[in-house]
């Protein structure tokens, strides 16, 4: 087979002579050695053939000689390219190792996670080294901006958590963890979702306007549940909400919303019992709903 007498002539060291084109193909397509002569003649008896050979033989060696130099000089040139780049990548890299040294004295935390992801970027992807001061100086930025940005904060330290550093930096867990909480139920209460809005943001109370918001979340959940005519769990909402702020004018129109809401039950519970002709019934609901409005 064609790929036969390729390898055959690869592995020996011997030129193809050949009228057939798949040959030339072959040539493009792997590479040489084996060298190819592809003989673009009619079909032709042999001793044609062989004279030709004959005759251009010299001319043909010498052609055959300046390909295989022109090949190794091709290779030598590709090795040198190859050393020269290494070369210069490892300058490159000591220059931005000596960069982080002189970033992080000054606490230059912007410049350290631009020099570490320099590094991991274009001149060694896989330097664990690099991952961490990468880490640290995410860390130490998001630490400076967490306040006033925590979705930038946070964004910082999820790359961090994608990059698979291990071990990560003392206290990245627990900011991660902060940030992750409060985001969660900042999400979950600007869609209206106030009980999971008050589990996520109960675990970070002290971290920015949390305590805020929880406080509103009650409100909203008092107010929900005094439209569905849960007093008992309106009642339950609004203590919560006062436990956080017990001057808050939210929590106490609610208190004041179950108070007339339980005021008109018993009225409510009052007239029905008359209507049901039981006394009884109705001198205690009338009872009930004085002790709540008197007057």
């Amino acid at each position: 087979s064609d790929r036969a007498i390729w390898e055959y002539a690869r592995d020996h060291d011997f030129v193809i002579v050949t009228r057939d084109a798949d040959f030339s193909e072959m040539s493009a397509l792997y590479g040489q050695p084996p060298q190819v002569v592809w003989l673009r003649v009619r079909n032709t008896a042999k001793a044609p053939l062989l004279n030709l050979l004959c005759t251009q033989r010299e001319s043909i060696e010498q052609v055959l000689l300046m390909d295989a130099n022109y090949r190794d000089a091709a290779v030598r040139l590709e090795d040198c390219r190859r050393r020269q780049i290494e070369a210069e990548q490892s300058q490159e890299l000591r220059d931005a190792w000596s960069e982080i040294a002189r970033c992080k004295a000054a606490a230059d935390w912007t410049c350290v996670q631009e020099q570490a992801d320099r590094i991991l970027t274009s001149l060694a992807p896989g330097d664990v080294g690099a991952r961490n001061e990468y880490a640290v100086a995410s860390l130490r930025q998001a630490e400076q901006v967490v306040n006033d940005e925590p979705e930038t904060a946070f964004e910082m330290l999820q790359h961090v958590k994608d990059l698979e550093v291990d071990p990560l930096p003392e206290g990245f867990t627990t900011i991660y963890d902060r940030l992750n909480h409060y985001l969660t139920g900042a999400a979950a209460y600007a869609r209206g979702e106030w009980q999971a809005a008050i589990t996520s943001l109960t675990k970070v109370q002290d971290f920015r306007n949390s305590r805020a918001l929880i406080y509103d979340g009650h409100v909203h959940l008092c107010q929900a549940a005094l439209k569905a005519g849960d007093l008992q769990g309106a009642q339950q909402a609004v203590k919560d909400a006062q436990r956080i702020k017990p001057d808050g004018a939210e929590a106490q129109a609610c208190a004041t919303g179950i108070t007339d809401a339980t005021y008109d039950s018993h009225v409510h519970l009052c007239q029905v019992a008359l209507q049901a002709g039981d006394l009884n019934g109705a001198q205690q609901a009338v009872k009930d709903a004085q002790r709540i409005k008197p007057d």
